[in-house]
């Protein structure tokens, strides 16, 4: 259990300074916190992805976005959203199909998370949403592929 907390604290801080530094300026319209989040949640217990929302939306809250926003409803509500759609299998009838529903349930995370934010924000721009969802779905992709590679399989969805 302590390892576990420890790589999600590895993992989020670690996105945190990428989300921070923006390497790639403003070419890559992308938010590793909430990438973070949302490999935390589909890969760890309950209890420990909640962790990791609510150290997620910390950071995001005050750090990135410098001030209140809704990180702290939209995070929680997502880990309990994915750990209800991975529970009742909703969407999957067979177990070897799992990497292509953590990204359906990656790219239902983006979708709620950019609505979220275009709505709060009052900016609904189409080409950016689009961008913003293209970028972040091929980065999880490359960010769960690296995570995978280093642990080994994983086929406990």
């Amino acid at each position: 259990m302590i390892k576990s907390v420890f790589k999600v604290f590895l993992i989020i801080f670690g996105l945190f300074i990428l989300d921070s530094v923006k390497p790639f300026g403003y070419s890559l319209s992308v938010e590793f916190v909430f990438l973070g989040f949302v490999i935390v949640a589909l890969t760890q217990p309950l209890p420990i992805a909640f962790f990791g929302a609510l150290f997620a939306a910390y950071f995001r809250d005050f750090f990135i976005s410098s001030g209140f926003s809704l990180s702290w409803l939209e995070f929680p509500l997502l880990c309990v959203a994915i750990r209800y759609i991975r529970l009742h299998r909703i969407f999957l009838d067979r177990q070897r199909y799992f990497f292509i529903a953590r990204g359906v349930l990656a790219g239902f995370c983006l979708l709620v998370h950019s609505l979220v934010n275009s709505l709060t924000s009052g900016l609904t721009g189409p080409i950016f949403l689009l961008q913003f969802f293209i970028q972040s779905l091929c980065l999880y992709y490359l960010m769960d592929y690296l995570l995978q590679l280093k642990a080994g399989p994983d086929h406990s969805f």
